[in-house]
């Protein structure tokens, strides 16, 4: 950054904003990952990294719940012409998560065909095998998702890169309570990426798998409790809650449960909102008792287990 500004470098200016904001956002610092994507969107405005600054942007927004501000730039992103060289395609796997996390499939699909091609590469320290893991996750291809990941510790480890190791980890404590995986195999996932989170000091990441744990062994201590007809019934029909998740929760209910199950506090939800931290926590509590699930981290887990998050 200083070579840029010593040097009036634009392009490396942008660059630089660039990796700071990733790697604010990879910290946890996400106010500080905006302002820094807004300043690195200004100073790419001229130049070729214009399209995937904001494709970085969109896809920050995207993994962190501002769902119509990040289709907003996603699609800005897509509109502008595709640059070569090293400013290229470079951006193409983070578009993929974008749409993926917005659940816009047809677009979705576009980039997580072109992603196939850069499998083993790692841009701004997130390996490509780890969003092709997700990728292959959410159309429930499980051992595809299962080598995607594997390959990407692989990669992590050759390249001790940590912090995105302990992200693959957490991924694969996801798919585990998607999967209904037993309660040791969460556990053996969370304590690895919680162990490397605490070594970088990323404290929302820790709080993440703090509340995937906590919320798996509260899922499974009530399965536990429950009647054995009731929860036959309760197995059965889980596919369908999903889609009738949105008729049981009202579209505020849903917007705090998504943004609580991905990493926000009750104060940044209430900020993001314009509501109060007051009505942020009675609408968790209706959630809780519409879900029937006993608490916050419960609440997220369920939320993960159907794929809602």
């Amino acid at each position: 950054m200083q070579e840029a500004l010593d040097t009036n470098n634009i392009r490396l200016k942008a660059t630089a904003l660039q990796a700071q904001a990733e790697l604010q956002f990879r910290r946890g610092n996400w106010n500080e990952a905006e302002q820094l994507f807004h300043s690195a969107i200004i100073a790419a405005a001229n130049t070729d990294w214009l399209p995937s600054t904001i494709a970085l942007y969109g896809h920050f927004l995207a993994v962190t719940g501002r769902r119509e501000q990040a289709r907003t730039q996603l699609l800005r992103a897509i509109e502008l012409p595709e640059p070569s060289g090293f400013s290229g395609d470079f951006y193409i796997p983070f578009l993929a998560e974008g749409f993926l996390h917005l659940d816009m499939t047809e677009q979705a699909t576009t980039y997580i065909e072109r992603i196939q091609e850069q499998r083993g590469c790692m841009y701004y320290g997130n390996a490509v095998d780890r969003i092709q893991g997700i990728v292959a996750a959410h159309i429930g291809n499980w051992e595809t998702a299962n080598q995607a990941f594997e390959d990407g510790l692989a990669l992590c480890q050759r390249a001790g890169n940590q912090p995105e190791e302990g992200a693959i980890l957490y991924e694969q404590a996801r798919v585990a309570l998607m999967r209904h995986a037993s309660l040791h195999d969460i556990d053996e996932f969370c304590t690895r990426a919680r162990a490397l989170f605490l070594q970088y000091e990323m404290q929302r990441a820790v709080a993440m798998v703090d509340a995937l744990r906590e919320g798996a062994e509260k899922l499974t201590q009530a399965k536990k409790e429950t009647a054995g007809e009731k929860a036959h019934i309760t197995v059965v029909q889980e596919k369908s809650v999903r889609s009738n998740l949105e008729l049981t929760l009202t579209k505020r209910e849903l917007e705090v449960l998504r943004l609580v199950a991905e990493g926000h506090m009750d104060r940044e939800v209430a900020d993001m909102l314009v509501i109060s931290p007051r009505t942020v926590n009675r609408h968790l509590s209706n959630i809780f008792v519409k879900l029937d699930v006993p608490g916050r981290a419960a609440a997220v887990a369920y939320a993960i287990r159907l794929g809602f998050v």
